[in-house]
């Protein structure tokens, strides 16, 4: 039977155990942190009976009616004093790592409907430290749990790092056999802001789970989580080694969305960095767009008043930058063109986007955190403010013109523009301009496909990173790259304003998508890891494919063995529901030569990756979203599991060896005399809309596990 260390605290260093063995080692490390202006006679440690049932009179939050709820969002977070009631901490287990204390804890969020409310999660500190170090509240995902290999990679870089278990699954050492196991840590009883009860992610109705019993934003699960966090800052300030004025806060998809609201109702905030969500709901404006990337969903009318992050950001007066790819399913670049605008002039704001990707970062990406923390926790370095970014419309004669001009203070390594036409922000494909350099400016003409579609611009700016901070992060990503990427936001142009600028159209179709596939086809393509080559490109009417055509490729490959190819149709149905939508693959068997050779697919070569994800087979390629050059491929097929590999007679099956690929492009076929784009159909609706959600959600797990081999969290 595994022995656990329990202790109870008014602060976490004075500290009685509770049927536990004496711990000579963990009681001298906290004895030795102990500032004696702190302690607290046993008697406060006591945690106070809980009220019967049903009474609410000792309850953390006052009384409500439907009649007397608060005004706004202001007046709502003012009724809950984060630090007016005792932590009650428990520490769980404890132990060392490079010289980074972590602790798995428990605290007490507060009393509701009677019962006390807890949350677990992972404190981590520099074990030798000088006693006045910043703190960072570190919030996960929706599907994940708070971990003990993130908290740590924050904390050795000098800070204090709390990062809460709001989901309630299992932390890393509760699971069988680990020191912890059998403990309880977050406990939402009589209520749940879990995953498990998830449709109150986005309603306030009552149910027997639920605080109030009218219809409240009380009852939704972000106000209750935004309590634990609220209390997380208050433990981290009441630590005796942690600057009390120094607080950030980071988080995750819906982590970031929390970090937002977050740091718009607690002043106490000094720097945000949401990641991959937090860029609110879409507002009205970006709906009337044909083919845009909004949720049907539509908003209750308490959620959008006191909970939807978009009316969270006007509150935002501390340094904020958002961490997010072009092409995120959960933090929406097109509702963050809109909704980022409303944080206050005065807020300093930035942004790090990530070409290409899905809720993921490039490693260029991967610090930016970091540098923001060091900057406005620490002081250590300065960052550049956001590039400045203006598009002329009407343009020269090749078309729109878009100038950046960055902020100089720190070396810079080279600037990328992007633009596109196309509405759907969550898919679309973003291409790279052509960028020259006049002094500080940078300059890009825009070729464009038509007068009768929207205009999108942005800009990276990639700047050196700073070596002298000598920063370090997680396991999977534990240096940084040598360079470091600050952003515009996207600016945005609908139909009527291109219309009336009547930029001159250039651009023309091509059969070629790809010339070169050296340094991985960049920068039109990407990958999340080495087996996998990914592109949007062909969703671009400049490089779709014809109706009837074949899509080919040259190879050149001494060993042989097969071409492997996943493609993405429709995806959540948005060019119309009468299009087949799904995943498909075709693998291409390769003699070993060494002469180039081509290979070719026609959409008849094409079969289902799960035949119950799709709604037919497509007929034509002008509703591909996703192109994917994959070097394994495991499938069920009638109830078989099946793998493809590209040799399997390479030592590492899921190596490409030698081969090289060069001109894929379209064959034969006839370009159809409409372009077809998003926002020529129907489109899901609310439930269907979500049941793909939830599967992007697991899509991120299992890279996260297949990639950079975190664990997947425990039901």
């Amino acid at each position: 039977m595994n022995r656990h260390y329990c202790y109870y605290y008014n602060t976490l260093f004075d500290a009685h155990p509770i049927n536990a063995p004496e711990s000579v080692t963990v009681r001298k490390k906290i004895k030795d942190m102990i500032q004696p202006s702190k302690l607290c006679v046993l008697g406060m440690l006591l945690v106070a009976l809980p009220a019967i049932a049903g009474e609410q009179s000792n309850d953390s939050l006052p009384a409500m009616t439907a009649e007397t709820l608060p005004a706004d969002i202001p007046a709502l977070w003012a009724t809950f004093d984060a630090s007016k009631e005792p932590l009650n901490i428990e520490v769980l287990h404890t132990y060392e790592n490079q010289d980074v204390t972590i602790q798995m804890i428990s605290y007490a969020v507060g009393i509701f409907k009677g019962k006390e409310v807890r949350m677990g999660g992972y404190l981590a500190y520099p074990s030798d430290n000088d006693g006045n170090i910043p703190g960072i509240v570190q919030i996960h995902g929706g599907g994940q749990r708070a971990m003990a290999d993130f908290s740590f990679a924050v904390a050795q870089n000098g800070y204090a790092v709390l990062a809460t278990n709001w989901g309630g699954r299992l932390m890393e050492h509760q699971e069988a056999g680990k020191p912890a196991e059998g403990t309880i840590a977050t406990d939402w009883s009589p209520l749940d802001a879990t995953q498990q009860h998830n449709a109150w992610f986005a309603d306030t109705k009552p149910d027997e789970l639920t605080y109030d019993d009218f219809d409240s934003p009380r009852n939704n699960n972000w106000f209750l989580i935004n309590l634990a966090n609220k209390r997380a800052i208050t433990l981290l300030q009441q630590l005796p080694f942690v600057e009390a004025e120094k607080i950030g806060v980071h988080g995750h998809s819906m982590g970031g969305k929390l970090s937002v609201m977050l740091a718009g109702t607690d002043n106490r905030v000094k720097v945000a960095v949401p990641s991959c969500g937090g860029t609110g709901t879409a507002p009205e404006a970006l709906k009337a767009r044909k083919g845009n990337s909004a949720r049907p969903r539509p908003m209750k009318p308490l959620y959008a008043k006191y909970i939807d992050d978009a009316q969270m950001l006007p509150y935002v007066t501390c340094p904020i930058l958002y961490k997010g790819p072009q092409n995120d399913f959960n933090g929406l670049l097109s509702n963050m063109a809109f909704n980022w605008r409303k944080i206050p002039a005065t807020t300093p704001v930035r942004y790090s986007i990530t070409p290409h990707m899905n809720h993921r970062h490039a490693l260029e990406s991967e610090f930016v955190d970091l540098l923001m923390f060091e900057e406005y926790l620490k002081g250590t370095y300065e960052l550049p403010e956001t590039p400045q970014i203006h598009v002329n419309l009407k343009g020269n004669a090749i078309g729109p013109v878009i100038t950046v001009k960055p902020d100089p203070s720190q070396e810079i390594e080279r600037v990328e523009i992007f633009y596109s036409q196309d509405p759907n922000g969550q898919f679309r494909f973003n291409r790279s301009a052509q960028v020259t350099q006049h002094g500080d400016l940078y300059i890009a003409a825009a070729p464009i496909t038509s007068t009768d579609l929207g205009f999108f611009a942005m800009a990276n700016v990639y700047y050196k990173h700073p070596e002298r901070l000598k920063l370090v992060g997680p396991r999977w990503n534990q240096y940084p790259a040598d360079t470091y990427i600050l952003s515009t936001n996207v600016q945005k142009f609908e139909i009527p304003e291109v219309q009336s600028a009547q930029p001159t159209v250039t651009d023309v179709t091509t059969r070629m998508i790809q010339a070169s596939f050296e340094h991985d086809g960049k920068p039109d393509w990407y990958r999340y890891s080495k087996n996998r080559l990914n592109t949007r490109k062909i969703r671009d009417p400049k490089w779709r494919g014809p109706v009837g055509a074949t899509l080919a490729i040259d190879v050149l490959d001494p060993l042989g063995g097969n071409l492997i190819m996943e493609f993405e149709f429709n995806s959540y149905s948005k060019y119309g529901r009468e299009y087949p939508h799904g995943n498909f693959y075709c693998v291409i068997p390769i003699e070993s030569s060494e002469e180039w050779q081509t290979a070719e697919i026609s959409i008849d070569d094409l079969k289902p990756v799960r035949a119950d994800r799709v709604n037919g087979m497509p007929a034509d390629w002008q509703t591909l979203d996703h192109l994917i050059i994959t070097n394994k491929l495991d499938l069920t097929i009638d109830g078989t599991k099946q793998s493809f590999v590209v040799n399997s007679n390479i030592e590492h099956a899921n190596s490409d060896s030698d081969r090289q690929l060069r001109n894929m492009r379209w064959l034969g076929g006839d370009y159809p005399a409409t372009i077809l784009m998003n926002g020529g159909g129907l489109e899901l609706n609310p439930a269907e809309y979500e049941q793909q959600f939830n599967k992007q959600i697991d899509v991120s797990i299992e890279l996260e596990e297949k990639i950079d081999g975190v664990k997947k969290a425990i039901e």
